[in-house]
């Protein structure tokens, strides 16, 4: 299940500041008994103009590490 959260906020990466970045989610559900549970999700933080900018992974069933992906540099051509 995708779902777009937020649109046109400022955002701050590696020390560089973002705007009109839109922020979405992917959830990654498993179904247990009669409902499904999130067992996964994805944050993005897309620039426009740019692309991703921040990726922020989470294992959420069982429980895990938070892995977070920052651009460093982009190149337009």
């Amino acid at each position: 299940m995708e779902k777009s959260c937020k649109k046109n906020i400022t955002l701050k990466v590696n020390g560089k500041t973002y705007n009109n970045v839109i922020h979405s989610y992917v959830e990654i559900r498993k179904p247990v008994t009669f409902f499904y549970i999130v067992v996964y999700k994805q944050d993005y933080y897309v620039a426009k103009g740019i692309g991703i900018i921040k990726n922020v992974s989470r294992q959420i069933l069982p429980a895990g590490p938070t892995t977070t992906t920052d651009i460093d540099s982009y190149i337009i051509k």
